[in-house]
């Protein structure tokens, strides 16, 4: 069994995945946007809102007695992660929305290129997050600046 193939369910046409499945990117919790069009490939699926929530954070549903307890712990999240890469899919959202996949795809450098010469960059999270890949761990949280 694989554990890992990036970009192939947002590549396909199809995708038959087991009830074990996991999918995700790293990229939100690394302070990066996803470099292969994975965010406007999202929103053209699945529409722009499901996009934009799966680029901001990681959802789930919770038991009716415990939707306000969870709802206010996870509210301050997004707030201490990469927020410079989530107003960067914003703008590719937004891009895909006035013009399709292509125009966000024309954008997509230009947007995320500056993300690499921040300060949050320079803290370490692609290698701690390759280091964590190789040894089969999750990847660390790390403290974002957003700048």
């Amino acid at each position: 069994m694989r554990r890992f193939e990036p970009c192939r369910p947002l590549r396909s046409d199809i995708v038959f995945a087991g009830g074990g499945a996991r999918f995700g990117h790293p990229e939100q919790s690394l302070g990066i946007v996803m470099m292969l069009g994975g965010i406007q490939r999202i929103a053209e699926r699945a529409g722009k809102v499901f996009a934009m929530e799966w680029a901001l954070t990681v959802s789930r549903v919770v038991a009716d007695d415990k939707l306000v307890d969870d709802a206010g712990q996870f509210g301050g999240k997004p707030a201490q992660r990469p927020t410079r890469a989530h107003s960067v899919h914003k703008a590719l959202l937004m891009t895909w929305s006035a013009g399709g996949v292509t125009a966000a795809d024309d954008g997509l450098i230009d947007l995320a290129l500056p993300l690499f010469d921040t300060e949050d960059m320079f803290s370490a999270p692609p290698a701690a997050a390759v280091e964590a890949f190789k040894a089969g761990l999750p990847r660390p949280n790390f403290a974002f600046k957003g700048r």
